[in-house]
């Protein structure tokens, strides 16, 4: 993690060195290309870190404000809003970054009362929060250890469950088994059953021959009456006939061919170096330049002018006429930056605002990175 990128010349190595360690002393980790790693390229790495870092200090003097890199650093932090700028002794940030504030820092020696260094520390700790170091070491905290803490009470004993009387079972009232004798013994006391089955029998006898007298009936009154046994016919059986097993013919499936797949187009391919226009232009002309760039690379596009402008804006549009970046600042030193995420052919519009000889001759480059 990178809290704070710096960006210089190197013959202002020593006081980078110096600001540099001073702004790790407040808690914030800092990375300047001294510490480029060496299987790298320079232009990946630097774009790596200050897109990563929460703010980007530039440090003017005048090799760094001769220095393409350290415009290009300036510029790129500047689009992303982190840029602070600091000068080394009495010079001026160049166009555009003159308009905006900056902290002398040139005869500062490290001490922290020093009003540039209060600028610059004021500018991290809004962009970047305050250092870790800010307020005061942490090990204060842990000089005052917390009172001890008293162990909790141990905990109740469980009630003791009262005892719980087991009920007696009841026995079920026993009686002699079904189907053996004592079950048809009379109970002791009870009267005997036979004497009165024996009369009603009796009884019934007498009715039925005093009916049989009263009634008289002769023999011949009897009709016979012969019940011939009704034949049934035999069923007669029949045998159901099969049906014929007919085998299901089975619908045939259409085959379908799979269509071959689309061929796709190879894809564009454009030169790998730099690529370089030239030309001259009147103040108010414009001009569109043809540019093929490549997919998956980073580039650098810069276009300047002779000593004769002061003003020119540079645009970039894809193959569909959309506007991919600009710059559109009063300089004559405009930059782009882009990694195109496929390879077409793109325009590049230059348009001339402050030329005060006619025509002012205008250079542009296309740097891979």
């Amino acid at each position: 993690m990178v809290d704070v990128f710096i960006s210089y010349s190197r013959a202002d190595e020593d006081s980078v060195r110096r600001l540099a360690q001073k702004i790790e002393a407040e808690g914030y980790a800092v990375w300047w290309d001294a510490e480029l790693p060496p299987h790298k390229s320079y232009g990946e790495v630097i774009e790596e870190k200050v897109r990563m870092a929460k703010a980007a200090i530039v440090v003017w003097s005048p090799t760094a404000a001769a220095s393409e890199w350290v415009r290009a650093e300036a510029d790129m932090a500047r689009s992303e809003k982190k840029l602070i700028q600091t000068a080394l002794g009495d010079i001026m940030p160049p166009l555009p970054f003159n308009q905006i504030q900056f902290a002398d820092i040139g005869d500062w020696q490290g001490e922290d009362d020093h009003s540039g260094w209060r600028k610059v520390k004021a500018s991290l700790a809004e962009l970047c929060g305050r250092g870790e170091l800010a307020d005061g070491a942490p090990a204060a905290v842990a000089a005052n250890p917390a009172a001890p803490v008293a162990p909790p009470p141990p905990p109740a004993p469980a009630p003791t469950p009262e005892p719980t009387s087991t009920p007696t079972p009841v026995q079920p009232l026993m009686g002699p088994p079904p189907g053996s004798l004592e079950a048809h013994r009379p109970k002791p006391g009870s009267t005997p059953k036979w004497p009165i089955f024996l009369g009603v029998g009796i009884g019934a006898l007498g009715l039925i021959g005093g009916v049989a007298v009263v009634l008289d009936l002769p023999e011949d009154d009897y009709e016979e009456i012969d019940y011939a046994p009704v034949a049934l016919a035999d069923p007669v059986p029949t045998e159901a006939t099969p049906e014929p097993f007919v085998t299901p013919t089975p619908t045939p499936t259409p085959t379908q061919t799979a269509a071959p797949p689309p061929v796709q187009p190879a894809a564009p391919s454009y030169p790998r170096g730099p690529q370089t226009f030239s030309g001259s232009l009147n103040q108010g002309q414009s001009r569109n330049y043809a540019v093929g760039l490549n997919a998956n690379t980073s580039y650098m596009i810069s276009a300047q002018c002779d000593q004769d402008c002061t003003d020119i804006d540079m645009w970039l549009y894809d193959e569909n006429d959309n506007l991919i970046d600009e710059d559109t600042l009063d300089d004559d030193y405009p930059i782009l930056e882009v990694s195109p995420i496929r390879s077409a052919e793109f325009q590049m519009r230059i348009q001339m605002f402050s030329c005060s000889i006619e025509p002012c001759g205008i250079e542009i480059t296309v740097q891979p990175q």
